[in-house]
């Protein structure tokens, strides 16, 4: 998505799912990245 001209905005949601995990471990993961990048 650009903001302007040479903004770009980028929003991302990754999940992780794990069927065996470790003992006290939870069965899913998940993480927000949201990056602003410049091109020139």
């Amino acid at each position: 998505m650009y903001l302007y001209k040479y903004f770009n905005l980028t929003a991302q949601w990754n999940w992780d799912w794990d069927n065996d995990p470790a003992p006290g471990d939870n069965r899913s993961d998940h993480e927000y990245i949201l990056s602003l990048g410049f091109q020139y």
